[in-house]
C-alpha cells in the first residue's frame, strides 16, 4: 500500500504549523488538528496511514504511554475508525516498555 498525503516539504510545513499552534495555545491547536485530520474520515486508506504513523512516533521511545494512548484514540475516533483495531480501545494501561502496539488493519 503506497499513498503520499504530503510531499516532505509540506509534510514538514503542516508539523511546524501545528506546532506553533500548540505550543500558543494547546486547546486550540488540538481543535484544529483534529479538524484538519477529520478531512480524512470515511477514506479508511489514509485514515489507517495516519494513525499508524502515530502510532509509530508514539512508540518511538519503546513506550506509548497513557498520554499518548488518549490522543491516538481521539484521532482514531475523529477519524472515523475502530480503537480496538488498533489496541486502543482501554487508554488506561501503557503498553510495556518491548511490547508493540498493533499499527491495525491486515498487518
Amino acid at each position: 500500500m503506497h499513498c503520499d498525503l504530503f510531499g516532505t516539504d509540506e509534510a514538514i510545513e503542516v508539523f511546524n504549523k501545528f506546532a506553533g499552534q500548540f505550543e500558543f495555545d494547546y486547546e486550540i491547536g488540538k481543535m484544529e488538528a483534529l479538524q484538519a485530520v477529520g478531512k480524512f474520515r470515511g477514506k479508511s486508506e489514509q485514515a489507517r496511514l495516519i494513525i499508524r504513523a502515530g502510532v509509530i512516533i508514539g512508540n518511538a521511545d519503546g513506550n506509548l504511554d497513557n498520554d499518548e494512548r488518549k490522543a491516538l484514540k481521539e484521532i482514531v475516533l475523529e477519524l472515523g475508525e475502530n480503537p480496538a483495531d488498533f489496541d486502543l480501545a482501554d487508554t488506561t494501561a501503557s503498553t510495556p516498555k518491548g511490547d508493540r502496539i498493533r499499527l491495525g488493519g491486515n498487518n
